[in-house]
């Protein structure tokens, strides 16, 4: 799957994209340190958000990779 390979994705209906990217967990005396590679959502407006996939996502046929 492009994602996987660290290749960014969008659908036509999006302004933004998806891109898989490691996180690491600030360190918190109380909690673990932390790292994962998670789907990142990339906004139109630069921010960033948790990449969270609806079932229409999951079956759409509009999907694309960003160059």
């Amino acid at each position: 799957m492009a994602i996987h390979e660290g290749k960014k994705v969008t659908r036509a209906i999006w302004d933004g994209y998806w891109c898989m990217q490691t996180i690491v967990g600030l360190e918190n005396k109380e909690l673990p340190q932390w790292h994962d590679d998670l789907l990142v959502a990339v906004l139109k407006g630069g921010g960033y958000a948790i990449a969270t996939p609806y079932q229409a996502d999951m079956h759409a046929t509009d999907w694309m990779i960003v160059e």
